[in-house]
């Protein structure tokens, strides 16, 4: 089956506070034919968030009914909660020729990229899975004292939580030569761009 007939996988990862979320909304905005994959996930709602927009908000059973249920394409536990991409209406958007943005950690990444993977022949659910193209996107800071900086503007976590994310992200930024592309978000407009370059 070619290619053509399914929309582009866009994988986006980067660490915790920087700023993947911003990057991300700039560029359905200038491209509003991109569509967001909507996480699930176990935390906790925060106060500006919006269910079903920015994630899918489960309870823990009902996240581990669905992991049985074999409904997700890739899930992980990161700092004391489950994320995960639900299968179904990633690869509906796909299928109907639609460019699907997953914004992941690295963790993620790896079980996307190897389930979609022409090489990995464990997973014999795919079928035509591997003629989906794939694009992977690596969002660095210019120093890891921006994500700091970025980490405590938000007040959304705790001095103790933060520094655990400062720890993750610099054990994640040794995983960025497994991209295909890397960009610094030095300047978000720039970041914007460069990525709008790579998607399109």
């Amino acid at each position: 089956m070619s290619s053509e007939k399914f929309g582009k996988l866009i994988i986006i990862s980067g660490p915790s506070g920087v700023g993947k979320g911003t990057i991300i909304a700039e560029l359905i905005k200038k491209n509003p034919h991109l569509q967001v994959s909507v996480s699930a996930t176990t935390r906790a709602k925060r106060p500006s968030e919006v269910e079903g927009k920015d994630y899918c908000f489960l309870t823990d059973q009902e996240f581990d009914k669905k992991i049985k249920q074999n409904k997700f394409l890739e899930w992980c536990h990161v700092h004391h909660h489950h994320y995960g991409t639900l299968r179904e209406p990633v690869e509906k958007q796909l299928a109907a020729g639609i460019n699907v943005i997953l914004e992941i950690d690295v963790q993620g990444a790896k079980k996307v990229m190897s389930y979609y993977d022409t090489q990995d022949d464990t997973h014999n659910d795919r079928q035509n899975k591997s003629d989906i193209p794939i694009v992977s996107i690596f969002i660095i800071p210019p120093t890891l004292e921006t994500i700091r900086e970025r980490l405590c503007k938000r007040k959304t976590e705790n001095k103790d939580i933060i520094e655990k994310r400062l720890q993750r992200a610099e054990e994640e930024l040794n995983e960025k030569d497994h991209y295909h592309y890397v960009v610094i978000n030095d300047c978000l407009q720039a970041a914007v761009d460069e990525i709008q370059k790579i998607v399109l």
